[in-house]
């Protein structure tokens, strides 16, 4: 009978034996590395690791907080395909619950170029109504601002304008428009009744209107851009740059212009401080930034829009347009182009 006791004991510790060397050989869970490091949408990125387990229904993996698409899992490495418009950064595996951060995933983004809208009249300049989604232009070849709808349909919603060229549109949806025949601004309202805005402006070119009601002009004619507070304050900057056309205003209040005469791009701070910010386009005509400050410009010249990043680099992002002149962007971060020698709209969409 003892022999019996010691023999069921000793089972027993041998059990418990076996049980706690099976959980210190089990692997801790972490993220070592992955690859690619960077590439666009539907890149396969492997995430090698370990403690990921066999089973894909507890896992998840997110490039920059977006779910991805596990394409095949095991204990130290799983096969993931990158969403559409992940943006770049931090790989995270959710294993039963257990979160793991891994390195930065670089996003590479890629654009498709398609023709949204054709008929139009000579499109020096666009402005995106983001509460309907209509585009308006500024048509100089028949001194109109037509009006576009999300499926493409142009009409006529404005006329009597002297070579309208830049256009712009504020919180409350009022249209503003440059007249460069005769150095004025109009003011259009949603129901198309034209005004009177502003008066002896040096040619103007490109208009731009900010969250709180301020408009930027560029004057074609001098070396300036004229600013119009919210309460009517108006001020002037000479930018030391002659033939500056199109102009746009980032999150922090810097103002770029584009410079025809020296193919460049001048930032303004908000305390008037000028200083050349990119340079080696090809006549760039208009210009427009996203969310996140990254800038867009038409270059006409060599049918190619350029993006220009805040640290400067410059990228082409599409090529072969038919001389791209007015840009715009709306909220989805989709650019519409207007191109002159073809009298359609372009859409270039980030995928």
């Amino acid at each position: 009978m003892k022999k019996a006791v010691q023999f069921i004991t000793l089972l027993i510790a041998g059990i418990i034996f076996l049980a706690s060397c099976g959980k210190k050989s089990s692997s801790t869970e972490s993220i070592i590395g992955i690859n690619p490091t960077h590439g666009p949408k539907d890149t396969t990125v492997i995430i090698s690791g370990s403690g990921f387990g066999n089973t894909a229904a507890n896992a998840n993996v997110y490039f920059n907080a977006h779910p991805a698409t596990i394409v095949s899992i095991s204990d130290t490495k799983i096969a993931a395909t990158i969403p559409m418009l992940a943006g770049t950064g931090a790989v995270t595996v959710s294993i039963n619950g257990n979160a793991l951060t891994g390195p930065v995933f670089t996003y590479d983004t890629t654009y498709i170029v398609s023709t949204f809208a054709s008929g139009l009249s000579s499109p020096y300049g666009i402005a995106v109504d983001n509460s309907t989604g209509n585009l308006f232009v500024a048509a100089y070849g028949n001194n109109t601002v037509q009006k576009v709808t999300q499926d493409g349909t142009v009409s006529n919603f404005a006329s009597g304008f002297t070579l309208p060229g830049g256009i712009a549109i504020d919180n409350s949806r009022n249209l503003y428009v440059t007249n460069y025949g005769n150095n004025t601004i109009s003011k259009i309202t949603q129901g198309g009744v034209v005004t009177t805005f502003i008066n002896s402006i040096s040619h103007p070119a490109g208009i731009f209107a900010d969250a709180s009601g301020n408009m930027y002009v560029t004057n074609f004619g001098d070396t300036t851009i004229t600013i119009i507070s919210g309460g009517g304050t108006i001020r002037t900057i000479n930018t030391g740059v002659a033939y500056t056309t199109g102009i746009t205003r980032d999150a922090n209040g810097n103002v770029y212009v584009t410079n025809s005469a020296n193919n460049s791009v001048s930032k303004i701070t908000p305390n008037g401080d000028v200083s050349t910010f990119a340079t080696g386009l090809h006549t760039p005509s208009d210009i427009t930034c996203d969310t996140t400050g990254n800038l867009y410009v038409t270059d006409p010249s060599n049918n190619t829009i350029t993006q220009i990043k805040q640290t400067g680099a410059i990228k082409i992002i599409a090529e072969g347009l038919n001389e791209p002149n007015a840009i715009a962007i709306d909220q989805a971060g989709n650019l519409f182009v207007g191109c002159l020698s073809n009298n359609t709209i372009s859409k270039v969409s980030p995928q």
